[in-house]
C-alpha cells in the first residue's frame, strides 16, 4: 500500500532554492533535479523505511529518515512518516550544517 505524499513548506522553498541554483549553471540539470526529486518521494511512499534515522542532538526533533535525492546525491530529502503520509520535511545539500538548519527552524 503506497502512502500519500505531502511536501511542506520549508520543503519546497528548497527544491525551489536549489532548482534556481542548479539552473543558473544548467537548465537542463534543473529539470532533472526535480524530476529526481518526485521519483525518490514516490519511492519513499512505496518503501518508507528505505532511508535511514538521521539521530539529531535536539531530541525534540520528531524522527525524521533521511535518504538521498536519486541521481543527486549530494543532496538529501528529509521525511517523517505520520500516519498513512510521507512528509518531506527539507531537501537539503549535504554540505549543509544539517543540525543548525533544523534546530533553527519554529
Amino acid at each position: 500500500m503506497s502512502l500519500q505524499l505531502r511536501f511542506r513548506r520549508l520543503a519546497e522553498a528548497d527544491i525551489d532554492a536549489s532548482f534556481l541554483y542548479i539552473c543558473s549553471d544548467n537548465s537542463d540539470a534543473a529539470f532533472r533535479f526535480l524530476d529526481a526529486i518526485q521519483r525518490t518521494a514516490d519511492i519513499l511512499c512505496e518503501i518508507p523505511d528505505m532511508g535511514i534515522i538521521w539521530e539529531f542532538a535536539d531530541s525534540r526533533i520528531p524522527t525524521t529518515r533521511v535518504c538521498p535525492v536519486r541521481g543527486f546525491r549530494n543532496y538529501l530529502v528529509f521525511y517523517q512518516t505520520v500516519g498513512d503520509a510521507i512528509d518531506i520535511v527539507r531537501v537539503l545539500h549535504g554540505s549543509r550544517d544539517i543540525e543548525a538548519v533544523f534546530s533553527s527552524e519554529p
